[in-house]
């Protein structure tokens, strides 16, 4: 069996010469996680277990209660019970067609699961509901940065800002990282700086920084800023950054406690393709295929199957590499 270091040399040739053929390399970059907990809540399990039993209650005496089903839709996301919450949540608007809360909640949820068409449509229809909500506009802006559409999204932190000039979530969850994917470092710093002034007890602008450090090559300033976003919120998707620059710098066995603790929270598909990526490295070959196929059923846009191209390519089995780069290209086109 070869060594993780061949491994990782043969790896890193494999991504050139796919990126080379225009196959986008989405595994390689960190995704951005929702702007909020969904449900706007950073409940433990117990705590949302016992708000669960009440809701489930007062369904129990009224089931279409829209304010009930969506906030308990919203709690089920946030454990990870997507197809769960994914009814919840429709009930709820179909209960009230006024429910902005419902409507955003249920976009959070498509925009996760890589429904983007009607991840739009319901985040339209929560801001005719309620123009003035910035934060609408902030998750709408992260659904077109999504897509590629850059310049709508950044209109849409702009309308934010415009709204809202100290919402430091069009800052940093917003500029910062549409300017840090499309490789405006200076910018994206100084964005994510920005909202720092405006929320220093928020953990987003350390989380950014902590990326464009890590795609600068600053590694001991990237990890400096993902661990102070872990200790401003020890629940922090920080932490899945902090994976990523561990794998960057062959830190292997922390990268995956790292991965694995984030997992134990919420399965997410970024967390997944992380552990895909470290077990490719490490020749865990049965083990990298079964989380990129998990990371594509929750969310086939995410970049699991270009992880299952380049495994599939490691291994030899050509034929499934390339069925998996045409998902790749079919699921990264803008919708």
């Amino acid at each position: 069996m070869p060594d993780a270091s061949s491994i990782h040399y043969r790896f890193s040739r494999l991504v050139a010469v796919v990126l080379l053929a225009g196959v986008s390399a989405l595994l390689w970059r960190l995704p951005v996680p929702s702007a909020r907990p969904p449900g706007g809540t950073t409940m433990s399990k117990g705590t949302a277990g016992d708000r669960a039993a009440a809701l489930e209650e007062k369904l129990r005496q009224n089931p279409d209660q829209s304010a009930a089903l969506a906030e308990l839709g919203a709690l089920r996301f946030g454990i990870g019970q997507y197809d769960e919450a994914l009814s919840l949540l429709e009930r709820a608007v179909r209960a009230d067609q006024e429910n902005e809360q419902a409507f955003l909640e249920l976009a959070m949820l498509y925009r996760f699961r890589g429904r983007y068409a009607d991840a739009e449509a319901m985040f339209l229809r929560a801001i005719q509901l309620n123009p003035k909500n910035d934060w609408a506009y902030v998750d709408l802006g992260k659904l077109y940065r999504n897509g590629g559409r850059h310049a709508e999204a950044e209109a849409m932190f702009r309308q934010a800002l415009d709204i809202n000039p100290k919402s430091h979530l069009a800052w940093s969850y917003g500029l910062g990282y549409l300017y840090l994917d499309q490789g405006r470092y200076a910018d994206a710093e100084a964005a994510f700086q920005k909202a720092m002034t405006l929320a220093p007890e928020s953990e987003w602008p350390y989380m950014g920084l902590g990326s464009v450090y890590r795609e600068t090559g600053k590694h001991a300033e990237s990890e400096a800023m993902f661990l102070r976003a872990l200790k401003v919120n020890p629940e922090s998707d920080a932490a899945i950054g902090l994976g990523h620059l561990y794998l960057d710098q062959r830190r292997y066995a922390e990268a995956e406690a790292v991965f694995e603790g984030s997992l134990a929270k919420r399965p997410k598909s970024d967390i997944l393709n992380g552990l895909g990526f470290l077990y490719t490295l490490t020749a865990r070959y049965p083990e990298a295929e079964a989380v990129f196929r998990q990371s594509v059923a929750i969310n086939p846009r995410n970049g699991g199957y270009g992880g299952l191209e380049k495994l599939y390519r490691l291994e030899g089995r050509g034929a499934e590499a390339e069925d998996m780069r045409r998902l790749a290209a079919e699921f990264s086109r803008k919708p």
